[in-house]
């Protein structure tokens, strides 16, 4: 039986060694430090959590078919459905559900923080919960996923100038739906 071959050995996917494993180390070795930086706060800093994502992240690396275009933003996407995987997995599904013991874990153990945090986090997801489909996805792939104007213009199939105004527009429905929430309180 052989050992499976990263990208089943494409052209291009093998370093000049002629090994893709060692294409693959390279890619862990350079991206590695920004994947951990990206997963570990959507996981509340628990690191056995963030290890357990990452290494899910690098076997569905080693697992495509050819070498994504993008291998930053292709890790960062991958990841970011990996983490909500988990939180599923573990019937968390967003962060005032966390449980204390883990925020207090991530370094944030003052309670009155920790509740603070929750209880804003809850305003402004209600809030985002409130826009259009369209406004919701490009607030929080730009300001929460920390995706850029340019990654969102390719998504969208827009110019950048586009995206610009339509983040423009979010913002200020954001900023309605919000505050007449909390003049609503």
């Amino acid at each position: 039986m052989t050992t499976p071959q990263p990208f089943r050995v494409v052209a291009g996917a093998e370093d000049p060694g002629g090994d893709a494993w060692g294409w693959l180390r390279a890619v862990i070795a350079q991206q590695g430090p920004m994947l951990w930086r990206f997963v570990l706060p959507r996981v509340a800093g628990m690191e056995d959590v963030a290890d357990g994502v990452c290494q899910e992240t690098w076997e569905a690396l080693a697992r495509q078919a050819e070498p994504p275009r993008d291998i930053g933003a292709w890790l960062r996407g991958t990841a970011r459905h990996k983490v909500l995987d988990q939180f599923r997995r573990e019937r968390r599904l967003a962060f005032w559900e966390i449980p204390l013991e883990a925020i207090g874990r991530a370094g944030m153990a003052d309670p009155e923080f920790i509740l603070d945090a929750r209880w804003q986090a809850a305003e402004v997801y209600a809030a985002l919960r409130r826009l259009s489909p369209r406004a919701r996805q490009a607030l929080i792939l730009y300001y929460i996923e920390g995706w850029t104007v340019a990654e969102l213009a390719e998504l969208f199939g827009r110019s950048a100038k586009a995206v610009e105004c339509q983040l423009y527009r979010a913002r200020v429905a954001f900023r309605r739906v919000y505050t007449e929430a909390a003049a609503d309180d």
